[in-house]
């Protein structure tokens, strides 16, 4: 099931959180949401065994933020961990964004703070995969006790999403034969996904925010130069943190950006959406971005 943020708030999260029983594993970039950090505490008050994985080290965010960030995180009650070190690197993160918890897993590009659930453009997907469930389980515990697991892609379960290792994957996805939208915060320097969206020429079309970096201006000039159809959302009221891909076959979102680091270097989770109804759901999103979308310009 899709949830779709600013519209759905904190409320597919919280809904998540409420039904968790037994254990409970939480894997964000940066967590920072007073209703979800009461959430978990009501978790842990109902004998739920929580574990919070976080980075230590969020891009732009200062180290006084992170403090306070692991301080409210541990006052829950929660088990509170920083991010195996492999991913603590200089401009390698934790990125991910999921949870997973008594038979069902959530995964979206949000962050869990207040920003990401009344101001940015994001997805969330919360379904019951048992494959997807134990595939996160596995890397939820290998990544809490610093070992090796789910990276090169590899995860055991054929809708998962994982880096390190998810940039053959998602060229597949853009790949598809037939139209392909997306909506991606930044566009990055990976080859082979740029690749796959030239390719595509006018059967893509994808939306940036406006407030898109002057190296990423430069590649998406020669993406329209090969025919891909390009807009750029106004940071207000909505701005674009997405990170989504859907087509007549699948869609996918996730924590992955477009760059080498996000796809073979960083811990990111997406999954692939081959439901009709949840691609319908993506499709029909776009198609309003699409609208409120500046076409006839780059931003300068």
């Amino acid at each position: 099931m899709i949830s779709i943020c600013p519209q759905s708030g904190p409320a597919p999260v919280i809904s998540f959180l409420d039904k968790a029983r037994i254990t409970l594993g939480i894997n964000v970039y940066y967590l920072t949401s007073k209703p979800v950090l009461q959430a978990i505490a009501a978790d842990v008050h109902r004998g739920v065994k929580t574990y919070v994985i976080v980075d230590g080290a969020p891009y732009g965010i200062p180290r006084s933020a992170v403090i306070r960030e692991l301080a409210h995180l541990r006052a829950t009650g929660a088990h509170v961990h920083i991010a195996p070190k492999r991913f603590e690197g200089r401009y390698r993160f934790d990125h991910a964004k999921y949870a997973v918890s008594h038979g069902e897993v959530l995964i979206g590009s949000a962050n869990w703070d207040a920003s990401a659930f009344h101001h940015d453009r994001d997805y969330i997907d919360r379904t019951a995969s048992p494959a997807l469930v134990a595939a996160l389980e596995r890397i939820f515990r290998a990544d809490w006790y610093n070992r090796s697991a789910g990276d090169r892609g590899r995860s055991g379960a054929p809708t998962l999403v994982v880096s390190p290792g998810s940039e053959p994957t998602l060229a597949r996805v853009i790949d598809q034969p037939g139209h392909v939208d997306i909506e991606a915060e930044e566009l990055g320097d990976d080859p082979v996904i740029i690749r796959a969206i030239e390719a595509k020429g006018a059967d893509a079309r994808i939306i940036f925010p406006m407030t898109l970096s002057a190296s990423d201006r430069d590649q998406v000039a020669a993406l329209q130069r090969h025919g891909v159809q390009v807009g750029f959302l106004p940071k207000r009221p909505v701005y674009l943190h997405a990170k989504m891909i859907v087509g007549p076959q699948a869609g996918f979102i996730g924590s992955q950006n477009f760059s080498r680091t996000s796809l073979n270097a960083n811990r990111e989770i997406g999954i692939i959406l081959y439901s009709g109804p949840d691609r319908a759901a993506l499709r029909r999103q776009f198609e309003i971005d699409w609208h409120d979308a500046d076409h006839l310009h780059q931003p300068t």
